[in-house]
């Protein structure tokens, strides 16, 4: 399901840049949860924050929610990667447990990569019409690493620096 970059940018808590630490364990996820049947089909993670570009969280680690599972995902959106980095719209999915879970699915994540020593947001799933614009095609000379089961469908890089400020006057834009 495709969700605008405004309606995105507009309901989010905030937007952060972080890495996945790990991914929980179901036994750890079900506790989180309090047994509730409605995220059996979710994926749970814990979080280094390393930037919070609107300065709403105070904590340095949290748990982000994914919907999938390690045997199903949604076409073109493969589970978070350990190790690996995301910018995304984030907001509070559960308040008591406090999880966040990204805007709009995949539509609100950015992958992180670093491509000939230049630091990229990669969009993964369908491409915003703003960004579109701004952003470079993906090369075959990018070497970015696909999941041979699950590929991102990746459709262009935008400068890291770039897409945050972009992102951050769209949200300016919206408060004002």
């Amino acid at each position: 399901i495709y969700v605008p970059l405004d309606q995105i940018i507009e309901e989010s808590t905030t937007l952060v840049e972080l890495k996945i630490t790990r991914k929980l364990s179901r036994e750890e996820a079900q506790r989180l949860n309090g047994y509730e049947s409605q995220y059996n089909s979710w994926s749970f993670f814990e979080a280094k924050v390393i930037k919070d570009y609107y300065n709403i969280i105070d904590d340095k680690s949290i748990i982000i929610s994914q919907f999938g599972l390690e045997d199903w995902q949604i076409k073109g959106d493969p589970l978070f990667k350990k190790g690996e980095s995301y910018l995304m719209f984030i907001s509070l999915a559960r308040v008591g447990n406090a999880f966040y879970g990204p805007r709009g699915g995949a539509n609100g994540v950015f992958d992180i990569k670093q491509i000939d020593n230049q630091k990229y947001a990669v969009k993964r799933y369908k491409q915003h019409e703003e960004l579109s614009l701004l952003s470079e095609a993906i090369s075959s000379n990018d070497n970015i690493k696909k999941d041979k089961n699950n590929p991102e469908d990746y459709v262009g890089k935008l400068k890291f620096d770039k897409c945050v400020e972009i992102l951050i006057e769209e949200k300016a834009r919206k408060v004002n």
